[in-house]
């Protein structure tokens, strides 16, 4: 008699943070006692509201580039999605985000509820104290309640659920790694630009909160600045843009005269780019150093071992320990003029890796072989649950 596999669904909505997930995927396509499925809850063409859409932008384009197969639900045929559970009879779905808005009704908590779902941080540390209204955000929502499984990203974390969490089972908390710090570490691969060519390439990377709670976002007030950054240096440096992909959503909304004046004066000049692949990983080989207001590219780029600018934005929401530890890994501009000071500082090989405090960072979270670590641990759950 053959030995009976269990059945992991994914949920997709959002290929921008799927390099959280990548590694877990692989592991379970591989593996002999898994059957996997992946499931679109939006695409660019049926996504509703602006962050549904600003997720959404790609997902199939890229799917199909990765090879990866998809079953795709109508939004409004909850019917239809029961069967494809009844058929499947899904032992864990994975879920990439907490936040409702961002889904469907018929992938939001309480349709999902009734399977073990299961979740693992679209955001590679946890960096700030998140709590609105006296509760914490990032562990404390009705999707952490509903959930079966959460694999913390960071001791940190796992610390905070058992704070914050007010449901019952603390124990679905677990921590064994960091994911997506996993993915980014080994598919890097280094390319050496500036020590070839003498040319910085510089990756920006500004944040979508210019307004709200994270108050981190400064794009507003220094973009034209990075348009004259690159304006005055043609053979010095180039600087691709690779923005949150919420980011001009909102910008466009808000602000669209500016907007529409840096994406033409941009897109004029010799020396400036745009990325908006779903993975970072290729513009982090491409680049030589990074410029950032957050949020977690403050921890994902560092621990490539480049140096990385975080320009800070006054008023921001307070990090926690680990967004303290990260930022440390930083250098810290408060304006462009330090920014270009720091530039200058790279030029002549007077803006090292800040070793010590990456060092510190790295003891605390763990980026090895932990994807093969979350399967065998629902594996091992399955079998204690059904003896499969």
């Amino acid at each position: 008699m053959s030995e009976k596999k269990i059945n992991i669904v994914f949920v997709l909505h959002n290929m921008y943070v799927w390099d959280a997930l990548s590694q877990v995927y692989q592991e379970c396509l591989a593996h002999p006692k898994i059957n996997t499925y992946v499931v679109i809850a939006n695409d660019e063409h049926s996504a509703v509201g602006i962050s549904q859409r600003a997720y959404s932008t790609k997902l199939t384009e890229y799917l199909l580039e990765l090879k990866i197969p998809y079953f795709k639900i109508p939004r409004n045929d909850p019917a239809l999605l029961q069967k494809f559970f009844d058929d499947i009879k899904p032992d864990y779905v994975f879920r990439q985000y907490p936040w409702e808005d961002d889904y469907p009704e018929i992938f939001q908590t309480p349709s999902l509820s009734r399977y073990k779902m299961v979740y693992i941080p679209y955001f590679a540390v946890d960096l700030t104290h998140f709590v609105m209204n006296g509760n914490h955000m990032e562990v404390n929502l009705p999707f952490h309640h509903g959930c079966h499984r959460i694999y913390c990203n960071s001791p940190e974390m796992l610390e905070e659920s058992q704070r914050s969490y007010t449901g019952g089972g603390k124990d679905k908390f677990v921590y064994l790694g960091n994911t997506k710090l996993e993915h980014i570490i080994s598919s890097h691969k280094p390319l050496h630009n500036f020590e070839r060519t003498g040319k910085i390439n510089i990756l920006w990377c500004p944040h979508h909160s210019i307004d709200g709670m994270l108050n981190l976002g400064t794009f507003v007030q220094n973009c034209m600045d990075f348009v004259w950054l690159a304006r005055q240096n043609p053979q010095l440096l180039h600087i691709k843009l690779r923005a949150h992909p919420f980011l001009f959503v909102k910008l466009e909304a808000m602000y669209p005269e500016l907007t529409a004046r840096f994406k033409q004066e941009w897109a004029a000049l010799p020396n400036t780019s745009v990325d908006e692949n779903w993975d970072c990983v290729a513009s982090f080989s491409w680049s030589d150093l990074q410029i950032t207001d957050g949020l977690s590219f403050l921890a994902e780029y560092p621990v490539i071992g480049k140096p990385s600018i975080f320009i800070e934005k006054e008023g921001h929401m307070p990090f926690n320990a680990n967004g303290e530890l990260a930022v440390a890994c930083n250098y810290v501009a408060k304006n462009m003029q330090d920014v270009v000071g720091y530039l200058q500082d790279f030029l002549k090989n007077k803006l090292p890796v800040k070793q010590e405090q990456l060092t510190t960072f790295r003891n605390q979270i763990a980026c090895e072989g932990v994807a093969k670590k979350i399967v065998e641990d629902l594996l091992n759950q399955a079998k204690l649950q059904t003896g499969v």
